[in-house]
């Protein structure tokens, strides 16, 4: 097994990060500092990280869907002392959200421990499409709802194609899917059409949906959905 992967398999780091953290000269195998990205383990190789032995260790994998409130941080601490959704979790699984869903939206964010998946949830390249309800400060036109779809311009790079629909007319609520993850996206894209963001909550990613489970709630994901997201 190559290196990057098996510190991955071990560890919470994703590969990216153990190749990162070999070219740091923080990896040794068989007391050797360990110089090689493409290095492949063998058994019976000793690999240590930062001076601890990970060869025999077995860690085990935790694949969560939490159902965020609003004023929640997706972080494991926050240096105001704000709920993180770490803090939901019990204290002796050591896991993290994957990637982010802002400080005052609400709904799906997975959390897990395993770094390859979190890794491809988030690359710039997934484009895997998560779907939010949106409510509005009032009603977009057709020509707005065209804009939104064909992208808009933001920060001088135009966003990519999205998808918006109707989704309770006496609320002025929308469907929408993307397949980036830009910071703010969808509030800097209703703004940028002159409208704001009242509500905002997030109901799938990909595959994974948030059902009928409870604000402050997590579960297990189910094998299909762990399945779902190996094969991402």
């Amino acid at each position: 097994m190559r290196i990057n992967k098996f510190i991955a398999s071990k560890t919470s780091y994703s590969r990216r990060k153990a190749e990162e953290l070999i070219l740091q000269k923080k990896v040794k195998v068989n007391g050797e500092i360990l110089n090689s990205l493409s290095y492949l383990v063998n058994d019976g190789d000793e690999v240590e990280l930062d001076g601890d032995i990970i060869s025999d260790v077995k860690t085990k994998k935790y694949y969560y869907l939490f159902n965020k409130p609003k004023n929640v941080i997706s972080s494991v601490s926050d240096n105001f002392g704000r709920l993180c959704v770490t803090d939901f979790f019990p204290s002796d699984i050591s896991v993290y959200p994957v990637g982010r869903l802002d400080y005052d939206s609400s709904g799906l964010i997975l959390v897990t421990n395993d770094g390859d998946i979190a890794n491809k949830l988030t690359h710039p390249r997934s484009h895997i499409s998560k779907t939010y309800i949106v409510t509005l400060n009032g009603r977009l036109s057709e020509n707005q709802m065209k804009q939104f779809r064909e992208g808009i311009l933001l920060d001088g790079k135009k966003t990519l194609p999205a998808e918006i629909s109707l989704y309770d007319f006496s609320e002025n609520s929308y469907r929408v899917v993307l397949y980036e993850g830009r910071n703010r996206q969808i509030r800097n894209m209703i703004s940028a059409l002159g409208r704001e963001v009242k509500e905002l909550k997030r109901i799938s990613i990909g595959k994974i949906k948030i059902g009928r489970i409870s604000e402050g709630k997590y579960r297990k994901l189910t094998p299909d959905e762990q399945k779902y997201l190996f094969e991402l």
